[in-house]
Order: C-alpha cells, then sequence, then structure tokens
C-alpha cells in the first residue's frame, strides 16, 4: 500500500505541476494575444511608401539644362512681342497727350 500512495502522490505532484505549466501557458497566450492583436494596424502604419525619389545631382542638372533649352525659345518670343506691344502702348500715349495738348 505504501508504494500504492507513494505513486498516487507522485501522480498527485504530477498533475499539480502539469495544472501549473497549464496556467503559465495560458497566461503567456494571454499575453502574446494583447501584444500581437494590434500587428495588422502596425504593419500598416510601419509600412513605408516612397512618395519621392531621391535623383542624383547630374540627374537633376541635366533635366534642368534640357527644360532651361525648350523654354527658352518660347520666353524669348514672349519677351519679343511684349516689348513690341508696350512700344505700341507708349506710342499711343504720346499720341493721345499730343492730342490733349492740342485741344
Amino acid at each position: 500500500m505504501s508504494a500504492q500512495s507513494q505513486s498516487l502522490s507522485s501522480l498527485s505532484a504530477s498533475v499539480s505541476s502539469l495544472r501549473n505549466s497549464l496556467s503559465l501557458l495560458d497566461s503567456s497566450i494571454s499575453i502574446l494575444d494583447s501584444g500581437i492583436s494590434d500587428f495588422p494596424r502596425l504593419k500598416k502604419v510601419l509600412s513605408s511608401t516612397r512618395h519621392f525619389e531621391l535623383t542624383p545631382h547630374t540627374t537633376l542638372q541635366s533635366a534642368q539644362s534640357s527644360l532651361a533649352s525648350e523654354l527658352s525659345p518660347a520666353i524669348t518670343t514672349l519677351l519679343t512681342r511684349a516689348e513690341i506691344y508696350i512700344s505700341k502702348l507708349e506710342r499711343k500715349q504720346n499720341n493721345l497727350i499730343a492730342r490733349s495738348e492740342l485741344l
């Protein structure tokens, strides 16, 4: 009987240890669950989207010079037109001043 009571005592200790382990495991699962429940939102927040790309200085200079060479003739034409129109307006103004002095 003593062997049987010793076995029961050992079995009882094993069951108690297993319950403690299960309790600890359940607690760990709860902690992990609360820790990872926000992962989908964090993944979306922390994902890096590249809105702007960095370009080398030489590429930027090349694009600027290309744009300048494309726009330069149009700007020159517009400035010439503006100067011609201004000179016409100045002549018109001078004619109106001369007419007003005659009256």
